[in-house]
């Protein structure tokens, strides 16, 4: 599909489609984000500053950023939670070690982990 030559061309041609439309819903053409990204030519370049009429090449980019945003976040959150995780092992064994004066064969049964892992 050409785009349309003049912006007041489209204007027109939406204005009758409303009519249309108002008239008879089913008469009426449906436009697709895409079919308006066509008719006013609108370049990749100005669809990255637009934030609905994108065509179907801007979006899937969109959609894989976002996908790639979500899966960092969550390796952050699994991170943080393997690091807090981490530090209370440890919390526990130290005290284990110091107050109870257990040694490493003995924290490692208590916490359910290898005795070289306690030993580290």
């Amino acid at each position: 599909m050409a785009p349309y030559d003049s912006l007041d061309a489209v204007i027109r041609y939406a204005k009758c489609n409303y009519e249309r439309y108002k008239e008879d819903y089913e008469d009426a053409v449906k436009y697709r984000n895409r079919t308006i990204v066509e008719l006013l030519d609108i370049t990749e370049e100005e669809q990255r500053h637009m934030k609905q009429l994108i065509g179907q090449k801007e979006a899937d980019k969109r959609a894989e950023e976002s996908g790639k945003k979500k899966i960092e976040n969550q390796m952050k959150k699994k991170r943080k939670n393997t690091e807090q995780k981490v530090a209370q092992l440890k919390e526990e064994m130290l005290g284990l070690r110091y107050h109870e004066l257990l040694d490493n064969k003995q924290i490692a049964l208590k916490v359910g982990k290898n005795e070289r892992t306690v030993d580290r």
